[in-house]
């Protein structure tokens, strides 16, 4: 038993370690620092720096949306 469990567990990290050497990570690089880039810019631009501002508008927004509906419970 102990035997098998031994080969088993060489099994698994050959399995495990054979793909990662073969990923060729490096080729990616370039791809994957141009998406961080990407995504800083985006993040930039989608910053507010007074978020109460966007807090009052999304407010006034539901409020716009909701005149007209009664939302009381009815009696």
């Amino acid at each position: 038993m102990g035997k098998s469990k031994l080969f088993m567990i060489i099994l698994i990290s050959f399995g495990v370690i054979i793909p990662t050497l073969m990923a060729h990570v490096a080729e990616y690089d370039e791809y994957w620092r141009r998406r961080a880039q990407e995504s800083l810019n985006n993040t930039l631009k989608a910053y507010h720096p007074e978020p109460e501002n966007i807090t009052a508008s999304m407010n006034m927004a539901v409020h716009e949306k909701a005149r007209g509906y009664d939302v009381r419970p009815q009696s």
